[in-house]
């Protein structure tokens, strides 16, 4: 199965963070997939504290495939966001695009964001 790269991930890889052995091994290795999004919130984050983001994001789009958001991950991601309002009120926008773009390509999302919790195909690290 391909796995989907949530942003948490890939700012907890950039930044140093522990990760397990076998999500550095996926991200190392593994078959990804991540959204055109997710690299442009990594490149924030970068960017806020004074580090060009080039080559990190380099470094994503070489290792996973960057999947963007069309119409139809658009619609899928609103429905999911507002299926999730009430059991978690922080899951936003940006996750359901996130949520919506792993299960179109049938893909287990990888993330450290508690918002995903009891959510399918999905790995919370």
């Amino acid at each position: 199965m391909k796995n989907f790269i949530d942003s948490s991930i890939w700012i907890k890889y950039v930044k140093g963070e522990a990760l397990p052995a076998d999500i550095i091994s996926i991200l190392e290795e593994g078959s990804l997939c991540t959204s055109a999004l997710c690299i442009a919130e990594v490149a924030y984050f970068l960017l806020r504290y004074g580090k060009d983001p080039k080559s990190y994001v380099a470094f994503m789009m070489n290792r996973a495939a960057v999947i963007p958001v069309d119409d139809f991950l658009s619609l899928e991601a609103a429905k999911i966001k507002h299926a999730q309002r009430i059991r978690a009120p922080k899951f936003g926008l940006s996750d359901a695009v996130a949520y919506a773009t792993a299960q179109s390509r049938g893909a287990m999302l990888i993330t450290s964001d508690r918002d995903f919790d009891g959510l399918a195909e999905v790995t919370i690290v």
